[in-house]
């Protein structure tokens, strides 16, 4: 798998800081191997708890992916949940 990523300005910042306080998750409608290897890729595993990917989402009969956030089952008063989506 070839991709090419890089990170915002302040990314890895905003995850320390954040990662203190809450429980950092992803949610992206990708498969897990392209997801885990983004965030290796971009040493960002220690700030992520858990990744939610394609296989924790619904698909609906017209072949739209679906994110389920109640497949998550956390405090949201306790996590900030990153939402990866490709436009």
């Amino acid at each position: 798998m070839t991709f090419w990523v890089t990170m915002r300005p302040g990314l890895e910042s905003f995850l320390n800081d954040m990662s203190q306080i809450f429980e950092i998750v992803i949610y992206t409608a990708s498969i897990s191997d392209y997801a885990e290897a983004i965030i290796n890729q971009l040493s960002l595993s220690s700030y992520i708890s858990r990744i939610f990917h394609r296989g924790h989402c619904k698909q609906r009969s017209d072949s739209a992916i679906i994110k389920d956030i109640n497949v998550v089952d956390r405090d949201p008063q306790t996590m900030v949940m990153i939402d990866v989506s490709v436009t």
